[in-house]
């Protein structure tokens, strides 16, 4: 793959979308991939959208339930933990991932005592008493096919009640160029080195989510797709009978 392709997006499977990957090869790509999401300011849009959806849920003596889909290692959750407590706001934090590795991996790098719950499982599979005010996901979408996305946007629709977020890498060239130097510049996991620029190359582009949003069954959510630094869609979706976006 080349920056050449991307006007196509591409099928190949990354490695980590494999469950053969040993734990030390797949926990060590965890930590650096929350090391790139420091520095690519995934947590700034993340909590900003979070604090967005929970003031529609203005009880103070409420707390807000957010799910993030496929959390990795934790290191999100984590974040959010650390933001609600600064501005006491009360939350309950919990994550779902595919991957047979995740949670072992983030329940190592959480503090002992603390409220998050991970799991493991297909989110899509949750039943009716599973539903969350917020649902978050971050680095997931370029995972999914066009046809599973817009499965997954139309699941969270009905799942959270507030509203929901979605932040995903945009395919451009200089966003692929920029992790593929990244990873080599900062010397990351072979996984992660392999990995980065194909998760550009899998990624979607603002013509893309267009046809994903079209292709949803009739909803009431209002969805808005936003571009942000440094080469990301935010896709926010917040429920009817709430302020406007």
């Amino acid at each position: 793959m080349s920056a050449g392709d991307l006007k196509v997006r591409s099928a190949e499977l990354e490695i980590l979308d494999h469950r053969h990957v040993a734990y030390p090869d797949y926990k060590l790509a965890m930590q650096h991939v929350a090391l790139l999401n420091r520095l690519t300011f995934s947590y700034h849009w993340v909590t900003r959208a979070v604090a967005t959806l929970a003031r529609l849920k203005p009880e103070a003596n409420q707390p807000v339930s957010i799910l993030e889909v496929g959390y990795g290692s934790g290191d999100l959750l984590r974040h959010l933990q650390r933001w609600a407590r600064r501005r006491g706001r009360a939350v309950q934090l919990a994550g779902i991932d595919l991957h047979p590795w995740a949670q072992r991996t983030a329940e190592e790098a959480t503090p002992a005592g603390s409220p998050i719950h991970y799991r493991t499982g297909d989110a899509l599979a949750l039943g009716a008493p599973d539903r969350y005010d917020i649902i978050v996901s971050s680095f997931v979408a370029h995972h999914l096919s066009q046809d599973q996305l817009v499965t997954f946007v139309a699941w969270m629709n009905q799942a959270a009640t507030l509203g929901w977020f979605v932040h995903d890498i945009h395919r451009h060239p200089v966003s692929y160029h920029g992790v593929w130097l990244l990873s080599r510049g900062l010397r990351l996991s072979p996984i992660v080195r392999h990995d980065g620029p194909l998760s550009v190359a899998r990624s979607f582009t603002r013509a893309d989510w267009q046809q994903v949003l079209h292709k949803l069954p009739s909803h009431s959510t209002q969805i808005r797709v936003q571009w942000r630094f440094p080469f990301k869609y935010c896709v926010m979706g917040i429920q009817q009978g709430h302020a406007p976006l």
